[in-house]
């Protein structure tokens, strides 16, 4: 499906087109050096055979004629849950000051909890524009946003690749400045008549 699996001593990732996802299968599924395959087969799932460097090379050299007793070949198929995250907005001021930074953030969970909380990644966008790459960041700070109503919304990915499908949003208005509401501007406007 265009995805790439890369499977190293740290564990297995994978890239999926746009961004590499560090450990997208649980970490007990790392692999030695030269000490395994990686296969995915046509549903997804996802084939890790482990064996020591001796029991790969155990033809080569007479002398590991009984290598198998001593290093076994284990074959674990990891099938990814099609169950997607569910994404939180934490609690947002409704009327912000036009001056101040906007402080967002938003946790997330994981259906089956077989994504950890810190290795679900998110993606985030302000009044419908575009997407921004998932990352695991739960906050972000924006300034100067102009006044008016806004609408922030986060969606969570697992490390299945399954994404929120009803991403969480928070609406907020930034206010005017001072200087430029209508009550000050009448008050002004009849301290000089």
């Amino acid at each position: 499906d265009g995805t790439v699996w890369a499977a190293t001593e740290a564990g297995i990732s994978c890239f999926d087109g746009d961004q590499w996802q560090p450990l997208a299968a649980p970490a007990s599924f790392k692999m030695d050096r030269e000490s395994g395959s990686l296969r995915v087969s046509a549903n997804g799932d996802v084939w890790i055979n482990r064996a020591t460097r001796e029991w790969f090379f155990r033809a080569m050299d007479p002398n590991l004629v009984d290598v198998m007793a001593d290093h076994p070949f284990q074959t674990t198929r990891y099938r990814p849950d099609a169950a997607p995250p569910d994404t939180e907005i934490d609690l947002v001021t409704e009327r912000i000051q036009s001056a101040s930074p906007i402080h967002i953030s938003w946790t997330g969970r994981d259906t089956w909890s077989v994504t950890p909380k810190d290795r679900l990644l998110y993606s985030h966008r302000m009044d419908q524009g575009p997407w921004s790459p998932f990352t695991t960041d739960t906050t972000q700070t924006w300034y100067d946003l102009p006044a008016g109503a806004h609408t922030i919304e986060v969606r969570a990915r697992d490390r299945d690749r399954n994404i929120d499908p009803t991403p969480a949003n928070a609406t907020f208005t930034v206010l005017l400045p001072t200087w430029r509401q209508p009550w000050f501007l009448l008050l002004i406007t009849s301290l000089l008549l």
